[in-house]
């Protein structure tokens, strides 16, 4: 019963930290970018008639940007506390380590594939240099998450060795 329950706790924490990661990544990449007091995310039918009905209309103060940024943050460094001291070893961050690995993979092909989407002559866009600062933004931030998910990798393989020698030698003095 307890392993089960462990199991299911570790999966809930595990979707939490990728919803926190892709969260940092996003609201990174538009911190910096709006250049009013707010950000409007209109998100429409896409059905091909001139007429597209608004599905989702929303308002993103930069204040909120930052501050849904560090909850991410937050996020991040609350799912591996909790983890480790679910399974009281550093071997835990294997999971979430391959999980940063994966979601720095996927959001790289997203990018990409924002750029397929973009039209030729992006320079005749009115909207172009905001376009070309978040997706720089997004790239710094995905280069981050993966240096992140590598130093996750060097924490899982060496922290138990670390914490034992340092355990061992502050017993035997």
């Amino acid at each position: 019963m307890y392993r089960d329950l462990k199991i299911i706790i570790s999966m809930i924490i595990y979707f939490i930290y990728s919803l926190s990661i892709m969260g940092a990544v996003f609201f990174y990449s538009l911190m910096g970018t709006v250049a009013m007091d707010r950000l409007c995310i209109i998100i429409t039918e896409a059905t091909g008639f001139q007429r597209q009905e608004r599905m989702l209309t929303t308002f993103l103060y930069p204040a909120m940007i930052q501050n849904l940024f560090w909850l991410s943050i937050a996020g991040i460094g609350f799912c591996l506390i909790f983890l480790f001291l679910l399974n009281q070893n550093f071997h835990s961050f294997w999971s979430p380590a391959s999980l940063t690995v994966l979601l720095f993979l996927v959001l790289m092909s997203i990018r990409s594939l924002f750029f397929n989407l973009l039209p030729e002559d992006i320079d005749t866009l009115l909207s172009e240099p905001y376009i070309v600062n978040v997706l720089h933004r997004f790239l710094m931030s995905n280069i981050a998450v993966l240096i992140f998910g590598l130093i996750l990798c060097c924490v899982a393989f060496f922290g138990d060795r670390f914490y034992n020698s340092i355990k061992d030698t502050s017993q035997v003095g």
